[in-house]
C-alpha cells in the first residue's frame, strides 16, 4: 500500500519534471515534498518493524539466558550436595 503510493508519487514527480520549463515552481516543490514525506513514512515503518523484531529477539534471548542461569545454578547446587 505505502509502496504503491510511493511509486505513484515518483511518477507524478517525473511528469512534473518532464515539463519543468513550463511548470509552476510551486508544483515542483509540492511534488518533491509529497515524495519526500512518503519516503520518510515508508522508512519510519521499516524502522519500527526492525525495532519490533529486535525487541522480540532481545526478549527471547533474555528468557533463554535466564533459563540457562537457572539450570546452571540448579546443577551446581546438586553437585555441591553430592560432595
Amino acid at each position: 500500500m505505502q509502496c504503491d503510493k510511493l511509486k505513484n508519487l515518483i511518477e507524478e514527480l517525473k511528469t512534473v519534471m518532464a515539463k519543468k520549463d513550463e511548470a509552476d515552481p510551486e508544483d515542483i516543490r509540492k511534488a518533491t515534498n509529497d515524495l519526500q514525506q512518503a519516503s520518510l513514512k515508508l522508512f519510519e515503518m521499516a524502522y519500527r518493524k526492525v525495532r519490533y523484531e529486535v525487541g522480540m529477539i532481545d526478549t527471547i534471548t533474555g528468557y533463554f539466558h535466564s533459563e540457562i542461569n537457572n539450570v546452571c545454578s540448579t546443577d551446581s547446587d546438586a553437585t555441591r550436595k553430592r560432595i
